[in-house]
């Protein structure tokens, strides 16, 4: 039989799920490639639909680490999945799409309408939560343990509103005029501890929180046109930023004793303005030239900073050290010119040029009593200047002479120099530091199609980064803690795409990259002597991965791919705190495979599993904080899809998440079923 391609996508949102994860699970059950679909040309198409779905969770463990793994509210939630609604009028055409997920929080509206010849308006409204966990972090060894305020998921929810309205005539400028109202308000988990102590005794360690609560609004204009063979851009953007953030490690309430919270205020604000003109000029089918030029300008105020302790029971906070505060300006000019240049048939080359140039200014005040912060006096302890130039040169060469093979190399080199300031306004101390920067990266690669099915690809590249810095020291509030910083890096990767039959395709691929950091400090405040230079830490990376698409039948397809990174740091600083973990591996891997079979030419299943392995873990918290991660990850869901009419669909769907956190001790682990349904009406 025949398999009509009726089986359009109906994407689920009921798991949010990491990139690694969202293609195994997300797989579209639209139209199976590969499969005989001589019988859709029959079957009408439809450019409007709405798509309704609604979902449920039952969860096994701790509820916000499953929230926060897979982005979910971890409840039941429903609502349209999907929407597009358009019509044509005489003078142009109106377009409404979006989605609103309930319980997710998960809203979408975009509406327009086109002007034939004219322009268009549009406007939108998007917001979508995302939650975390309470835990932010774990340390065994530590007296009365580790202690989670509760297992509630914190939640952040983040939002846009804009306009946009576009000029779309003949033979005048394009020009579009966009404004945008964005926001991030809610909390999330933060790296700020706070050890309590009450009656003289350790009563624990509390994870932190972060409190967010910041507006941007964004006004920009830009401008095309094409005079001859050239064409002109031009653009001008205006932001506006206002963060008031409170960090905080709050303990909650024990009958037995009054727990204390430290907390931290971070206002910080900044205004930007910057424009850019850019132009491409076609001399003919040789030549292209083009240039661009752009200037930023931001202001900044960063208030409110203030850390303290509040007694929980009384209320009283007390400041912890002195209130701080501080401005700033800072103005950015680059400019660059590509050349692109075909001489012969085969032979492509593209030099480039780009210069910088970057001034800032800097200054940290303090206020010193609680009477400076009423009356908003504060005293200038440090200022900062830079004063930075940049001169940035490549060329790329691409040679396609020799039969089935794409040679191609590049070279990049970067050369600069800042001049630093740091100023003490109070006693007329300062550090002034003279910097070079070198930066060059060079790459060679091949792409190589020996015979029909098969093709390589390869590249490599060295890149290679240095500073030197000089430091003119006056006064003991300054000192120079570093001489010389240097990274090197050499990086191959290797990929195969080999379609071994008509409905077999496996590509794989490798990569290996090495990494070098070296420091060369001082051993005294005066910067009186220098140590050796000495490499401070040696990385190396493997990553294969191999992914395999097999359409076995008209009906049955399976794809799969299996992903394995592995990743070591080496540093000497075990010979200078002996008993460290100061090595650690990154290793981890990965695999997905997902499966659609067509039932009949209305009805199809699909299966997804995905599974994630990390062991690598070092338990450091009998000296320091542990890193690593010792986590196994497993998703399983199967979806269920049946076509009612050539319009109509429903779909049920079910999930199995399961995840084990052995970092944690077990407190994060979860397990979690899932059930959800939906509804396509198309027309």
């Amino acid at each position: 039989m025949k398999i009509p391609s009726r089986h359009t996508a109906i994407n689920q949102r009921s798991i949010r799920l990491p990139a690694c994860a969202a293609f195994a699970i997300c797989w579209p059950i639209a139209g199976m490639a590969g499969a005989d679909n001589s019988a859709a040309d029959d079957l009408e198409e439809y450019a409007n639909w709405i798509e309704l779905t609604t979902s449920g969770l039952d969860i096994g463990g701790k509820d916000s680490a499953f929230q926060r793994r897979w982005g979910n509210n971890g409840d039941f939630h429903g609502g349209i999945e999907s929407m597009r609604y358009e019509r044509m009028f005489d003078s142009g055409t109106f377009l409404m799409e979006g989605h609103a997920l309930f319980g997710l929080e998960d809203y979408d509206i975009t509406l327009g309408y086109t002007l034939d010849d004219i322009g268009y308006l549009r406007g939108g409204y998007r917001e979508f939560r995302t939650w975390y966990d309470t835990a932010g972090g774990y340390l065994p060894n530590i007296p009365n343990g580790w202690r989670s305020p509760d297992d509630e998921a914190l939640e952040l929810d983040r939002g846009e509103l804009w306009l946009e309205a576009g000029l779309r005539m003949p033979d005048i400028p394009e020009i579009t005029l966009r404004y945008s109202h964005q926001w991030r308000d809610g909390q999330k988990d933060s790296t700020a501890w706070g050890s309590v102590y009450a009656g003289g005794l350790q009563r624990g360690i509390f994870p932190g929180l972060f409190d967010i609560d910041e507006t941007r609004d964004i006004v920009t204009l830009d401008a095309s046109h094409t005079l001859g063979n050239t064409d002109l851009g031009l653009g001008l953007r205006y932001e506006a930023v206002r963060n008031d953030n409170t960090r905080s490690t709050v303990s909650g309430n024990n009958t037995d004793t009054v727990f204390t919270g430290l907390s931290q205020r971070e206002v910080y604000e900044y205004d930007l303005f910057g424009g850019h003109v850019t132009s491409e000029t076609r001399f003919n089918d040789r030549m292209l030239l083009s240039f661009g030029y752009a200037v930023t300008s931001m202001d900044t105020n960063v208030d409110g900073g203030q850390r303290g302790e509040t007694n929980l029971g009384t209320g009283v906070f007390t400041p912890v050290y002195q209130l701080l505060a501080g401005s700033g300006d800072y103005v950015q000019n680059t400019a660059n010119l590509n050349f692109w240049w075909n001489p012969l048939d085969d032979l492509v080359v593209v030099p480039s040029l780009r210069a910088g140039w970057e001034e800032t200014e800097m200054r940290a005040n303090r206020f010193n009593t609680v009477a400076a912060v009423n009356s908003g006096t504060p005293t200038t302890i440090r200022t900062n200047s830079d004063d930075l130039h940049s001169l940035s040169e490549s060329l790329e060469i691409r040679y396609t002479g020799i039969p089935d093979i794409v040679l191609y190399t590049k070279g990049d080199w970067s050369q600069g120099d800042v001049d630093r300031w740091l100023r003490n306004p109070v006693n007329g101390d300062f550090r002034f530091t003279e910097t070079d920067v070198e930066d060059s990266k060079y790459a060679i690669g091949a792409n190589w199609y020996p015979v029909k099915r098969l093709s390589f690809a390869a590249q490599c590249y060295y890149r290679s980064f240095e500073e030197d810095f000089d430091h003119r020291i006056q006064g003991g509030t300054f000192d120079a803690q570093m001489d010389r910083h240097e990274v090197e890096t050499n990086d191959f990767n290797i990929r195969m795409t080999w379609r071994a039959m008509p409905n077999l395709t496996f590509v794989t691929r490798y990569d290996y990259q090495q990494t070098e950091i070296g420091n060369k400090a001082f051993t005294d405040g005066l910067a009186a002597v220098a140590t050796r230079t000495a490499e401070s830490a040696d990385i190396e990376t493997h990553i294969l991965s191999q992914s395999a698409t097999w359409n076995a039948t008209d009906r049955l397809y399976i794809q799969g791919g299996i992903h394995w990174i592995s990743s070591e740091t080496e540093t000497p600083a075990d010979q200078f705190q002996p008993g460290y973990h100061v090595n650690w591996d990154n290793d981890y891997w990965s695999t997905t495979i997902s499966t659609g079979y067509v039932i009949n030419k209305d009805t199809d299943v699909k299966a997804s599993y995905y599974y994630f392995n990390a062991d690598n873990h070092v338990d450091n918290t009998l000296q320091t904080v542990p890193y690593g991660i010792l986590a196994e990850e497993h998703a399983i869901t199967v979806t269920l899809t049946q076509w009612i009419t050539p319009q109509m669909a429903w779909n049920l769907r079910y999930g199995f998440f399961k995840g084990d956190d052995n970092a944690y001790g077990g407190i994060n682990d979860y397990e979690a079923h899932m059930l959800s349904a939906g509804f396509r009406y198309q027309f």
